[in-house]
C-alpha cells in the first residue's frame, strides 16, 4: 500500500467490518468503518459474497474526519477522494473501481432479460429507462439476468446474470412485490428502492443466455434553446474529484461545467464554444488525474418521455457493434481489459463480434412504456 495510503489509515480505526465478494474475475475484501456503508453495499451485492479469498485487492472506504464524505483507498493505489455523500448512487460509482479492473468480460450497460435461453440486451446510459423497459418484460413472462450490466463471456461468448439487487423507481413497484426492501433517496432526492430478484413476485433468475437481440436505448435531447455559437457534451468518467472538475473548467473552450452524479458513472455536462474541440485537453487532464473516460454525448439528454410513440428499427451489424463497444464499461483507456488487449480498439470489435456477431441489432426511441414492451416481446417472440 502506498504511504500515502498508509498515513492516512494511522489514525483510523482499528477494528474494520469487512466481507468479501468475487465479481467476475476479480476478488475484493470490503473493509469500512461506519456498519451502514458495509451493511447498504451488502444489501446490493449480498449474491457475490464470499467465504474465501485467493489475490483479493483490499478496498477501503471509510468517513472523512473532516467533513463526513467517504474517501476510498486501494492497495497500492494511494487514495481516491469521493465528494458525493452515501446514497445508492456512491456504491454504483465505488463499484466503477472493480469494473476497470475485470478482464474475463465485456461489461456492456445494459438491463438484460430472457426468454427460451436467448437473452435481450437493453443497451443505454443510466436515466434512459432500462430497468423499467426490463421490468414490464418480466411481467410477461421473461426471465431476470440483470438491470445494469450484461456480462459478456470473452471466452464461452454468452450473457451471464449479474443479480445485483434491482433498482427501482416508485413508478415501477406497483403490484411488484409485497414488501419494498431498501429505500434511499438519490442525489436529486428521488427514491429508488433496491430489491432482490426473489422479491419480486412476478421473476424469476435466468441462466446464462446466448445474446440473440441487442436493443439500443436511443436518448432523448432537450429543446431547450442555447446561443448559437454553444453546444453541450455530456462526458461520462470512472471517477470525478474537485481537483479535476476545477481544471477542466480552467479550459478557455468551455464556458459552463455540470456535475451530475446520480449515473452509475460520474457525468459532466459542459457547455463550449460550438466548432472547437477541448476533448484532447480533457482526456490529457483525465489522464493526469488518473481518471479514465467513459463515452461522450453531445447534446443534453433528458429523462424519458413515456408518452411519445416509440419507433424500433432494425440496423446493420457493423453499426450495432460498434455502438456495443462505446458501451462497454470496461472498454475505456486505462482499464485492465484495454491494457490486455494492447489498447487497440481494431481488437476489442473483433472480439466482441465473435461474440455478438449471429445477433440482431435495433435501435428503440423512448416512448409510449406498453408500445415499447409490445415492440421488444415481439422481436424476441419473432413476431416482427
Amino acid at each position: 500500500m502506498s504511504s500515502l495510503a498508509e498515513e492516512k489509515l494511522e489514525t483510523r480505526p482499528q477494528v474494520l467490518r469487512e466481507k468479501s465478494y468475487r465479481f467476475f474475475d476479480i476478488e475484493i475484501v470490503l473493509k469500512t468503518d461506519p456498519p451502514d456503508i458495509l451493511e447498504n453495499f451488502h444489501r446490493i451485492y449480498h449474491r457475490f459474497q464470499i467465504t474465501e479469498t485467493h489475490e483479493a485487492h483490499d478496498i477501503y472506504i471509510l468517513r472523512s474526519k473532516i467533513d463526513d464524505n467517504p474517501f476510498i483507498l486501494t492497495a497500492g493505489e494511494g487514495s481516491r477522494i469521493l465528494t458525493q455523500p452515501f446514497t445508492p448512487q456512491f456504491y454504483l460509482s465505488f463499484f466503477s473501481f472493480v469494473l476497470s479492473k475485470v478482464k474475463s468480460h465485456f461489461l456492456v450497460h445494459a438491463a438484460v432479460v430472457s426468454l427460451r435461453n436467448e437473452a435481450v440486451l437493453i443497451v443505454g446510459h443510466s436515466g434512459f429507462g432500462k430497468t423499467t423497459l426490463a421490468v414490464e418484460l418480466l411481467k410477461r413472462g421473461m426471465s431476470f439476468l440483470s438491470d445494469e450490466l450484461a456480462p459478456l463471456h470473452r471466452t464461452h461468448h454468452h450473457v451471464e446474470p449479474f443479480p445485483r439487487s434491482i433498482g427501482l423507481r416508485n413508478i415501477c413497484l406497483h403490484d411488484l412485490s409485497s414488501e419494498k426492501s431498501f429505500r434511499n433517496p438519490n442525489s436529486k432526492g428521488e427514491i429508488k428502492w433496491m430489491m432482490d430478484i426473489e422479491e419480486l413476485k412476478m421473476s424469476r433468475l435466468g441462466e446464462t443466455s446466448r445474446p440473440g437481440k441487442i436493443v439500443f436505448l436511443e436518448p432523448q435531447f432537450e429543446n431547450e434553446p442555447i446561443p448559437e455559437h454553444l453546444q453541450i457534451f455530456e462526458i461520462h468518467f470512472t471517477s470525478l474529484t474537485k481537483t479535476f472538475c476545477n481544471a477542466i473548467a480552467e479550459i478557455s473552450q468551455i464556458h459552463k461545467v455540470e456535475r451530475i452524479e446520480d449515473r452509475l458513472f460520474p457525468m459532466l455536462r459542459l457547455t463550449i464554444t460550438k466548432n472547437t474541440s477541448p476533448l484532447a485537453q480533457i482526456q490529457k487532464g483525465a489522464q493526469d488525474h488518473k481518471i479514465g473516460l467513459v463515452s461522450v454525448i453531445e447534446g443534453k439528454t433528458q429523462k424519458p418521455d413515456f408518452k411519445r410513440s416509440p419507433l424500433l428499427k432494425r440496423i446493420n451489424p457493423f453499426d450495432g457493434i460498434r455502438k456495443l463497444s462505446q458501451m462497454t464499461l470496461n472498454a475505456h483507456e486505462g482499464s485492465s481489459l484495454m491494457k490486455l488487449l494492447g489498447n487497440r480498439p481494431a481488437k476489442l470489435l473483433c472480439e466482441l463480434a465473435d461474440i455478438v456477431g449471429q445477433a440482431q441489432f435495433y435501435e428503440l426511441t423512448i416512448g409510449d412504456l406498453g408500445e415499447m414492451t409490445r415492440r421488444v416481446e415481439g422481436i424476441m417472440r419473432n413476431e416482427g
